[in-house]
């Protein structure tokens, strides 16, 4: 099995001072605004060479904040259930987990992305507009009962020379 990086969430995040849950609109108009924004530095991710749909994956993740110093890890699990999704190679559902100071956090999302040797790195001139959301489906500590939605966007000078992922989570209580 060769060993590459791919970003998920089970998606590089960076934790900004804003750590916490947000407070919605007494009214309920108002969209949770990011209530927790982190970097996802990918250190580990497992494909096989002769993915195809249904192929099972896992990754890891140092989770940092905005400079970058570790303060939490994250590991998911995917499986590959489309080719050819939204003008990628594949879509892949996953499930990770995110452990934080106080806390961890599900999420659940359905990752698109165009190799089985690294997202959107791997074709030139398109990682800038790598992005995708997830939906976070639970949360323990700090975080207990949490929902809300959380959105990725590929970071360019991830330090493990790959890439990384900036998460920017709007929670929900």
């Amino acid at each position: 099995m060769k060993r590459v990086v791919l970003g998920l969430g089970a998606a590089a995040l960076a934790l900004a001072a804003t750590v916490g849950v947000a407070v919605a609109d007494p009214g309920g108009s108002a969209a949770p605004r990011p209530s927790l924004v982190v970097e996802e530095q990918i250190t580990d991710i497992a494909i096989p060479a002769d993915a195809k749909v249904g192929t099972s994956f896992t990754s890891y993740a140092d989770i940092t904040d905005t400079a970058r110093k570790k303060i939490g890890e994250t590991g998911g699990q995917c499986a590959i259930v489309k080719a050819h999704f939204e003008g990628h190679m594949w879509a892949a559902q996953c499930t990770s987990m995110w452990k934080l100071p106080g806390g961890q956090l599900s999420v659940s999302q359905l990752l698109p992305f165009d190799t089985v040797t690294g997202a959107k790195k791997a074709r030139p001139g398109a990682a800038a507009d790598y992005s995708f959301e997830g939906v976070v489906t639970g949360g323990s500590g700090k975080y207990r009962g949490a929902r809300g939605d959380v959105r990725f966007s590929q970071v360019q000078d991830a330090p493990s020379g790959f890439f990384g992922f900036r998460a920017e989570f709007a929670l929900r209580p």
